[in-house]
């Protein structure tokens, strides 16, 4: 395919991304041969294909707590069968320690994935060169793009560590102290399956998390799943302005 696309996979409450480019087609989750329907709420499950502009926006996603790892194997790719070549992929995520609050953006530079254990076989991988040494998982240039956006915009984003934790339940107080000693800044229940799936296939990946939330015995409240996509609606609108500047580049 000679038309090359930016991906974009739309976290819990970010499916507004896909509204600020158009959409000339819909493809429903269902309807894809090993995805299969979203089952999550604040996930649509539909990809958007933008009618005016080279963006795909995957608006919600397939889960490994929800049994899905081949699933969200098959789904990116339908994504590099549309032409993308670069995909930013975003998720609402608890902040670890008090040095990030709400509404805060993060740019991914590292992944702690603890999802392994429940993924498929295929679908857990590491992305690797031929000669089998690990390649890295996310693609400075890429990211450097967001962070540049980021500038240009005025959109505060800071750097972190992401821990890509198992789900479904929210981090325990003692999960969130052990993952702020081995260095993770932000946590969330996706994103690590993706990336690899995208690096497999030779996608450049970033990775963004919205800080929606903090996480259990950080803040004064139990995380809420409302309240996570609330917060998630209110990031989405900055996000989108990044997303239109590295369509624009």
């Amino acid at each position: 395919m000679s038309t090359r696309r930016l991906g974009v996979i739309a976290g819990s409450g970010l499916e507004a991304l896909g509204e600020r480019f158009g959409v000339g087609r819909v493809i429903d989750f269902a309807s894809i041969p090993g995805v299969g329907a979203a089952t999550v709420a604040g996930h649509a499950g539909e990809i958007r294909v933008a009618r005016d502009v080279p963006v795909v926006v995957v608006a919600g996603r397939r889960h490994v707590y929800e049994n899905a790892a081949d699933a969200v194997d098959a789904l990116v790719g339908v994504l590099a069968e549309l032409g993308v070549d670069r995909l930013v992929t975003t998720s609402a995520a608890g902040a670890l320690h008090g040095a990030l609050s709400p509404g805060d953006l993060v740019r991914v530079t590292d992944v702690i994935d603890l999802q392994g254990a429940r993924a498929a076989s295929g679908a857990r991988r590491g992305a690797r060169t031929d000669s089998g040494r690990r390649r890295a998982l996310l693609d400075e240039d890429l990211a450097c793009a967001l962070e540049h956006a980021a500038r240009r915009r005025s959109v505060a984003m800071r750097r972190g560590v992401l821990a890509c934790m198992a789900g479904p339940a929210f981090e325990t107080a003692a999960e969130v102290a052990w993952l702020r000693r081995i260095g993770a800044d932000v946590a969330t229940m996706s994103a690590a399956p993706e990336i690899r799936a995208a690096r497999r296939r030779g996608l450049r990946v970033a990775a963004v998390a919205v800080v929606t939330n903090p996480a259990t015995g950080v803040g004064g409240q139990a995380p809420r799943h409302d309240a996570v996509l609330e917060t998630a609606r209110e990031a989405a609108g900055a996000l989108a302005d990044l997303v239109a500047d590295l369509v624009a580049r």
